[in-house]
């Protein structure tokens, strides 16, 4: 079972005459909403089944409305959000999924995801998990083989998300140039996964002069710092695989950056998972697909290494998910924007 939270379709004021209410000034009526809510609302559960795949899910529906978000009291929320805490660890629940709504809220997000109660599945491991998929797509838009590209990865600190990447890639490809800090570390793996792979990795700190002609880079973290120190050719695209990027930070500091730059996934589920959810307004498809996964698995606890992220892709396209489309920010990419590609690729 997973928790979903979301707000409530409508809530009013019962025992305020409408004509004294909107007489009232804009404070007041804060204060006033505020006060009733905390001692005379409750949150409300229901339990949906997703009975094709065996998983149920438990909605906690906050006894204020989307609209009303704004003006509730970090004392108010804080009641409400322990309460919910309380009732999905009661459940065992160690999985949730936040509409885009409730994510924006910073009471609720750093109360229910920052307090490390639950694990929250951001879409970039299922993004990571389709990658060679995605590639293969873009090799056959610009009619290239994987083997032909150059392929590049930052991180500042070697961690076995890049180890594990090199690994997918490395059945694929041949040759990746992987920027980062801890050069010591980092060579000693690639000579490791050359005398096992023959992929070849050249290992660099200069951000500036190796990145120049890469085809693809891949950004796993501190993207911001990346997007700054970096000068690469207009036509690379940019896999945004830092899970701590904000989305509004990306947005500004990308102003002057023409690259194609991908963040997420667009992706179809199937009619037996939608019609469930139907009517929750404003979930991730692609963090929900990525929360039924890792609960069909039987995953208590997130794995990190190359078989979790074979088994995500499997069980990604087992449920008969597709991918619609890329996405940078929030917006679908324009597949034929790729076609500028070809002039790097060639």
């Amino acid at each position: 079972m997973f928790g979903i939270i979301t707000t409530s379709d409508e809530i009013g004021l019962k025992g305020v005459p409408g004509f004294i209410y909107n007489k009232m000034p804009k404070a007041a009526k804060k204060e006033l909403a505020n006060l009733i809510i905390a001692n005379f609302k409750k949150n409300e559960y229901e339990y949906i089944d997703f009975s094709d795949i065996d998983i149920q899910a438990c909605v906690a529906r906050l006894p204020f409305t989307q609209a009303q978000l704004s003006i509730i009291k970090p004392t108010v929320m804080n009641k409400f959000c322990k309460e919910i805490i309380y009732r999905f660890k009661e459940q065992g629940i160690d999985y949730i999924v936040l509409p885009q709504h409730i994510r924006s809220n910073r009471d609720i997000y750093e109360k229910i995801y920052i307090s490390g109660q639950f694990y929250y599945l951001q879409c970039k491991k299922l993004l990571m998990s389709l990658i060679i998929d995605i590639l293969k797509k873009i090799c056959k838009i610009v009619g290239k083989d994987m083997t032909e590209i150059d392929i590049g990865i930052a991180e500042n600190r070697f961690s076995q998300k890049s180890q594990i990447l090199i690994q997918m890639l490395s059945v694929d490809t041949k040759y990746i140039t992987f920027i980062t800090q801890d050069l010591a570390q980092a060579q000693g793996y690639m000579e490791k996964i050359c005398d096992e792979t023959g992929l070849t990795v050249r290992v660099s700190e200069n951000i500036r002069k190796s990145l120049r002609n890469i085809d693809v880079i891949f950004v796993l973290d501190d993207f911001e710092s990346f997007i700054k120190r970096t000068s690469i050719h207009p036509s690379t695209v940019v896999f945004n695989l830092d899970e701590n990027a904000s989305t509004e930070e990306q947005t500004n500091i990308l102003k002057p950056i023409i690259n194609i730059v991908i963040d997420s996934l667009d992706i179809i589920i199937p009619q037996k998972i939608a019609a469930v959810v139907a009517p929750i307004k404003g979930l991730n498809k692609a963090e929900l697909v990525a929360c039924i996964i890792a609960l069909k698995k039987n995953k208590n606890i997130p794995t990190e290494n190359v078989e979790s992220y074979i088994e995500e892709n499997k069980e990604f396209y087992n449920l008969g998910c597709k991918i619609n489309a890329l996405k940078g920010y929030g917006t679908p990419i324009d597949i034929h924007k790729l076609e500028k590609i070809v002039k790097n690729f060639s």
